[in-house]
């Protein structure tokens, strides 16, 4: 059973959603301001929030912002009907959980709420091609995908997120994977990882063969068998967390 808050002016819609939140057995507390959402967050530990972005006063993607000052990990879902991409690319670059649009798909929305209690999946990758087929594998297991396009982004998202497992390609704008390794590396973050490429000589290097695999890391060649991945990401998820909450020094 998880704790949320909604965050919504709307009261009908706030209220409708937390009855068919409840109905799955959490516990649902509503509110309709910016204002109001801050001071529940400073009350409590909720497991998750779902804040409208156009609020009353302080809007909701500057509510995220001032949460996420306070509680770098704090798990924000903000759902908007019209409001501008400029706004919601702050969000996103500041690793907001996820953005819904309006009309909600209820479903989606219930499945965020089941996997909001364990840690979640990044997959940096900016071919997105590829990452919506590693998101559709991923998501099989029951875990939330978060998508980044450059290893900057990843990193970003290890700070702010409970990652339990990197996909991480080699070869991305900005910073590539073999760089965000190794900043993972010098803040002692013994994150589990799948490096993929599909670049034979970045993966195989000099002596024509994949690197050996240990139990932070497997390597892959793209195209990806989706079977070999789900099999490697679930024993990688399954082994015990070693170091894992020191992205935090990231």
């Amino acid at each position: 059973m998880s704790n949320i808050l909604v965050v919504d002016d709307d009261e009908d819609f706030a209220e409708s959603l937390a009855i068919a939140i409840e109905g799955r057995g959490h516990t649902v507390d509503v509110v309709h301001s910016g204002e109001a959402a801050l001071s529940m967050h400073q009350r409590n530990d909720y497991d998750i929030l779902l804040m409208d972005v156009r609020l009353p006063g302080i809007n909701g993607v500057a509510s995220f912002l001032e949460m996420q000052r306070v509680d770098p990990k704090v798990k924000v879902v903000l759902m908007t009907g019209h409001s501008p991409e400029a706004q919601l690319n702050v969000a996103a670059d500041n690793c907001a959980w996820k953005i819904l649009r309006k009309p909600l798909d209820l479903t989606e929305v219930l499945k965020l709420v089941e996997q909001c209690t364990g840690g979640c999946v990044v997959v940096a990758d900016d071919d997105d091609d590829f990452a919506n087929q590693m998101e559709i594998v991923l998501e099989a297991l029951g875990k939330h995908v978060v998508r980044a396009q450059n290893g900057a982004q990843a990193l970003r998202h290890v700070r702010t997120h409970d990652v339990q497992l990197l996909v991480l390609d080699l070869r991305m704008p900005e910073l590539g994977g073999l760089e965000a390794m190794e900043e993972l590396e010098k803040a002692a973050c013994a994150l589990p990882t799948i490096v993929v490429s599909a670049y034979p000589d970045e993966i195989f290097g000099a002596s024509g063969r994949l690197p050996s695999n240990d139990e932070e890391r497997r390597y892959f060649q793209k195209p990806l068998d989706a079977h070999e991945l789900l099999q490697a990401a679930q024993q990688m998820m399954a082994a015990p967390a070693t170091k894992a909450d020191s992205g935090a020094r990231l």
